[in-house]
Formats: structure tokens, sequence, C-alpha cells
């Protein structure tokens, strides 16, 4: 039973975990929150006449100029960047352990890639389904 249980990757350890990363993350998803409001709010769907109509047509170019520099450009690179550091510590933790880590890579990207396909087909946005494919 031992054996089994040292050749498997399960959750990191509180002692083991890098608290830095963790609020990091934190701080990425409310940024991709923040990103998506825009598109759920339906703003994007209005065409360009319904949208010079509002009266906050002047502001809301300056906000969606800041949004898109502030907010997206920002968030999605520092998930981006997260995703390859936890596989960078999920390779290593899997060296460490001796396990063949593409057996747990590829059920791992198949799992996510089934996450975004259900995210793609309930929602407007696609999320993970195109992640789960990424090297």
């Amino acid at each position: 039973m031992e054996a089994v249980r040292a050749r498997s990757v399960g959750p990191t350890a509180g002692q083991e975990r890098y608290e830095f990363l963790d609020v990091l993350r934190g701080l990425a998803l409310v940024g991709i929150v923040l990103a998506n409001m825009i598109s759920l709010s339906l703003y994007l769907y209005l065409s360009q006449a319904e949208r010079a109509s509002l009266r906050t047509a002047s502001t809301d170019r300056v906000f969606d100029f800041l949004e898109l520099v502030l907010i997206e450009s920002k968030f999605y690179t520092i998930v981006s960047v997260l995703f390859g550091i936890g596989f960078a510590i999920l390779i290593t933790r899997a060296e460490a352990k001796g396990m063949v880590f593409r057996r747990f890579f590829l059920r791992r990207a198949l799992f996510l890639y089934l996450i975004g396909l259900a995210h793609a087909y309930l929602s407007i946005g696609v999320a993970l389904d195109w992640s789960a494919c990424r090297p």
C-alpha cells in the first residue's frame, strides 16, 4: 500500500507550498473575473450605433482601453506563467517520486480538455479546451 501511495502525485502539503504563488493565483483569478465582466454584461454584443447612443459612450472608450491595457494584458499573462510554473513543479515532484510523468500529464490534459469542452458548450467564451492541448 505504501509503494502505491509514494508513487502518486497528490495535493502539495502545506509546508511544501509556495505562498507567493498561491497569492498570485488568487490575484490572477480576480483579474480574470474583472476581464470577463465586460462580456458577462453583454456590452460587447451591442452594435457600434447602440454603444454610441449610450450616455456613457465617451467614457466607455476610455475604460475599454484601460481594461485592455491594465487588466486583460496583465492577468492573462500571469495565468499563463503560473500554468507553466505549476507544470514545472509537477514535473519536479513526479521525477522525485520516480513516476512516469507522461501518463500523468496526458490524463490531466484530457481532464482539462473535457472541462474546456463543457465550458465551451455551456458558455459564450472558451477558457480551457485549447489550454489542455498546449505543452
